[in-house]
């Protein structure tokens, strides 16, 4: 497994707090080390609208959005944040790929 950031997800990581980018950090290496690890808490949420969307633990306070991947193995970064605004930045997104 792998995990590419999203350009826009750069934003949100770059307002993270010192110590919550050092978690980001160790979250990112942990992912691509082993992204099925129970650590990671890598789950979908039912209640977003796009069901390929999925959120990750970073630390207590703080979550990453991830979209699961269409075909292969690579998770896309898109937003990190507190929990629950984390949340309610990913609830009503629909994420689309152009293929081209």
């Amino acid at each position: 497994m792998g995990l590419a950031v999203y350009q826009g997800a750069m934003k949100a990581m770059f307002r993270l707090p010192k110590q919550e980018q050092k978690h980001l950090e160790q979250f990112i290496s942990k992912f691509n080390h082993d992204s099925t690890s129970a650590a990671i808490h890598l789950e979908p949420i039912s209640t977003f609208k796009d069901s390929k969307l999925r959120t990750a633990r970073i630390s207590q306070k703080y979550r990453a959005v991830l979209r699961a991947p269409d075909v292969g193995d690579v998770y896309t970064l898109l937003w990190v944040d507190n929990h629950n605004e984390a949340y309610r930045w990913a609830e009503n997104k629909q994420v689309d790929w152009n293929p081209r």
